[in-house]
Protein backbone atom coordinates (compact mmCIF):
# COMPACT_ATOMS: atom_id res chain seq x y z
CA UNK A 1 0.00 0.00 0.00
CA UNK A 2 1.89 3.48 -0.82
CA UNK A 3 1.27 6.05 1.27
CA UNK A 4 1.69 9.55 -0.37
CA UNK A 5 2.29 13.28 1.75
CA UNK A 6 -0.87 14.99 2.32
CA UNK A 7 -1.28 17.76 -0.29
CA UNK A 8 -3.69 19.94 0.54
CA UNK A 9 -5.69 20.84 3.57
CA UNK A 10 -8.69 18.92 1.78
CA UNK A 11 -6.57 15.90 2.05
CA UNK A 12 -5.88 16.20 6.46
CA UNK A 13 -9.85 17.00 6.69
CA UNK A 14 -10.60 13.63 4.96
CA UNK A 15 -8.21 11.72 6.94
CA UNK A 16 -9.37 13.27 10.18
CA UNK A 17 -13.02 12.46 8.99
CA UNK A 18 -12.38 8.72 8.78
CA UNK A 19 -10.75 8.30 11.90
CA UNK A 20 -12.74 6.49 15.24
CA UNK A 21 -11.02 8.08 18.47
CA UNK A 22 -11.25 5.80 21.32
CA UNK A 23 -9.14 4.23 23.84
CA UNK A 24 -8.97 0.75 23.10
CA UNK A 25 -5.72 -2.23 23.74
CA UNK A 26 -4.45 -3.47 21.10
CA UNK A 27 -1.17 -6.19 20.68
CA UNK A 28 1.80 -4.96 19.14
CA UNK A 29 4.57 -7.19 17.60
CA UNK A 30 8.12 -6.11 16.11
CA UNK A 31 8.35 -8.48 13.13
CA UNK A 32 12.48 -8.30 13.54
CA UNK A 33 12.58 -9.14 16.77
CA UNK A 34 9.68 -10.32 17.87
CA UNK A 35 8.82 -8.26 20.86
CA UNK A 36 5.21 -8.28 21.61
CA UNK A 37 3.40 -5.33 23.72
CA UNK A 38 0.25 -3.80 24.52
CA UNK A 39 -0.56 -0.53 23.94
CA UNK A 40 -3.52 1.71 24.40
CA UNK A 41 -5.13 2.84 21.20
CA UNK A 42 -5.94 6.14 20.24
CA UNK A 43 -7.72 6.37 17.13
CA UNK A 44 -8.09 3.78 14.52
CA UNK A 45 -8.83 4.50 10.47
CA UNK A 46 -9.37 1.89 7.76
CA UNK A 47 -5.39 2.53 6.69
CA UNK A 48 -4.03 3.14 10.02
CA UNK A 49 -3.88 4.07 14.03
CA UNK A 50 -2.33 6.14 16.73
CA UNK A 51 -1.29 4.58 19.96
CA UNK A 52 0.22 5.46 23.19
CA UNK A 53 3.07 2.89 23.99
CA UNK A 54 6.64 3.96 26.01
CA UNK A 55 8.52 1.19 24.15
CA UNK A 56 11.22 1.71 21.96
CA UNK A 57 9.80 1.47 18.29
CA UNK A 58 11.82 3.34 15.17
CA UNK A 59 10.09 5.00 11.93
CA UNK A 60 10.05 2.27 8.94
CA UNK A 61 9.67 -0.69 12.14
CA UNK A 62 7.57 -3.63 10.92
CA UNK A 63 4.68 -4.55 12.85
CA UNK A 64 2.31 -6.79 13.48
CA UNK A 65 -1.11 -5.28 15.34
CA UNK A 66 -4.18 -7.35 16.90
CA UNK A 67 -7.53 -5.22 17.96
CA UNK A 68 -10.18 -7.24 19.34
CA UNK A 69 -12.55 -7.69 16.51
CA UNK A 70 -10.23 -6.76 13.68
CA UNK A 71 -7.95 -9.03 11.96
CA UNK A 72 -4.32 -8.88 12.52
CA UNK A 73 -2.75 -7.05 10.23
CA UNK A 74 1.13 -5.94 9.55
CA UNK A 75 1.99 -2.22 8.84
CA UNK A 76 4.85 -0.14 9.57
CA UNK A 77 5.87 2.56 12.08
CA UNK A 78 5.07 5.93 10.00
CA UNK A 79 6.13 8.36 13.15
CA UNK A 80 7.20 8.18 16.96
CA UNK A 81 6.55 11.18 19.40
CA UNK A 82 5.98 12.28 22.74
CA UNK A 83 5.09 8.63 23.87
CA UNK A 84 3.38 7.85 20.86
CA UNK A 85 3.20 6.28 17.19
CA UNK A 86 1.34 5.92 14.29
CA UNK A 87 1.37 2.98 12.24
CA UNK A 88 0.49 2.38 8.60
CA UNK A 89 -1.29 -0.65 7.82
CA UNK A 90 -0.89 -3.04 4.85
CA UNK A 91 -4.28 -3.55 4.21
CA UNK A 92 -7.79 -1.94 5.12
CA UNK A 93 -9.54 -2.26 8.66
CA UNK A 94 -13.19 -1.82 9.86
CA UNK A 95 -12.95 0.49 12.67
CA UNK A 96 -16.06 0.26 13.23
CA UNK A 97 -15.15 -4.05 14.22
CA UNK A 98 -13.39 -3.17 17.10
CA UNK A 99 -16.04 -0.85 18.99
CA UNK A 100 -18.60 -4.32 18.95
CA UNK A 101 -19.25 -6.01 22.15
CA UNK A 102 -17.63 -9.37 22.50
CA UNK A 103 -20.92 -10.96 23.35
CA UNK A 104 -24.41 -10.05 24.59
CA UNK A 105 -26.26 -11.21 26.96
CA UNK A 106 -30.21 -12.28 26.09
CA UNK A 107 -32.67 -10.34 28.28
CA UNK A 108 -33.35 -11.48 31.57
CA UNK A 109 -36.88 -12.26 29.88
CA UNK A 110 -35.37 -14.61 27.44
CA UNK A 111 -32.70 -16.62 29.31
CA UNK A 112 -32.93 -20.41 29.38
CA UNK A 113 -34.45 -22.19 32.65
CA UNK A 114 -31.23 -23.48 33.12
CA UNK A 115 -29.97 -20.25 33.62
CA UNK A 116 -32.70 -19.65 36.73
CA UNK A 117 -32.36 -23.24 38.28
CA UNK A 118 -28.25 -22.52 38.05
CA UNK A 119 -28.90 -19.58 40.80
CA UNK A 120 -29.92 -22.25 43.28
CA UNK A 121 -27.63 -24.54 45.16
CA UNK A 122 -30.68 -27.36 46.01
CA UNK A 123 -33.03 -29.03 43.88
CA UNK A 124 -36.52 -27.46 42.54
CA UNK A 125 -39.74 -28.98 43.83
CA UNK A 126 -42.79 -28.44 42.43
CA UNK A 127 -45.46 -29.42 44.19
Amino acid sequence: MEHRPLTSSTDAAQRRAARNSFFLQAQVTVVANGRSFAVRVRNLSPGGMMADCNRPLAVGDRVEVEVRGVERVGGAVAWVGSGKFGAHFDAMVDPAAARKPVSKAPPPGERPASHVAGLFNSKLEVR
